[in-house]
C-alpha cells in the first residue's frame, strides 16, 4: 500500500479525473465511490503492480499481475463510449480469463453475485449500448439511499413499501 500511495502522489492526472484519496484502504477513510475505485484500478494499481511485480523473480507475482491486467482490459473495454460486437467479445474473453485466473491463483476464492453479473455485462452492452450511458452517479446515489434504509434483513419489503420511490425521487 505504501508503494501505491507513493505512485499516487507522483502521478499527474488529467484535470477531469477525480483524484482518489491517499488514505484509501484504511479504517479512517471508509468506503470509496465507484469513480474512486475506477481511478485506483485503472490508473494507480496497474502502474504500481507492473513496476513492483513485472516479470519478477517470483512467478506467482507475475501471474497475479497478468490476472489483474485481464480485469483491467475488461474494465477498459466496458468503459468505451462506442460498443461493437468485437468490443463485447474482447470484454467477455478478458472477464472469463480473469475469473478463471482468480480461481486458479486464489484457492479460497468464492464467486460472488457481482462476478456472475460481470459475465453477463457483454449482453447488456449489446442490448443497451455503452456502459457509460447507464452507469451514472444517479445510480450510485440510489444505491447509497437503499443502503441507508433499515430493512431488518428483509430486503423484499424495501420495494413493496408504498411511496419508497416517490420519497427518493
Amino acid at each position: 500500500m505504501e508503494e501505491i500511495r507513493k505512485d499516487m502522489e507522483n502521478s499527474v492526472l488529467l484535470p477531469l479525473l477525480i483524484r482518489a484519496p491517499l488514505d484509501w484502504g484504511t479504517v479512517h477513510h471508509g468506503k470509496l465511490s465507484g469513480d474512486q475505485w475506477r481511478i485506483i484500478c485503472t490508473i494507480h494499481l496497474p502502474i504500481t503492480l507492473v513496476r513492483l511485480w513485472g516479470p519478477s523473480l517470483v512467478p506467482r507475482w507475475w501471474q497475479m499481475v497478468k490476472n489483474f491486467m485481464d480485469l483491467y482490459k475488461a474494465m477498459e473495454t466496458a468503459q468505451n463510449r462506442i460498443i461493437s460486437k468485437e468490443h463485447v467479445t474482447s470484454y467477455e474473453n478478458h472477464i472469463i480469463k480473469y475469473l478463471k485466473g482468480v480461481n486458479h491463483l486464489y484457492k479460497d476464492f468464492m464467486m460472488k453475485p457481482i462476478h456472475h453479473m460481470a459475465q453477463h455485462l457483454g449482453e447488456f452492452m449489446l442490448q443497451m449500448g455503452p456502459v457509460h450511458a447507464y452507469h451514472v452517479p444517479a445510480f450510485e446515489r440510489l444505491n447509497f439511499l437503499m443502503q441507508q434504509e433499515n430493512t431488518n434483513l428483509k430486503i423484499g419489503l424495501l420495494f413493496s413499501r408504498r411511496g419508497w420511490v416517490q420519497r427518493y425521487s
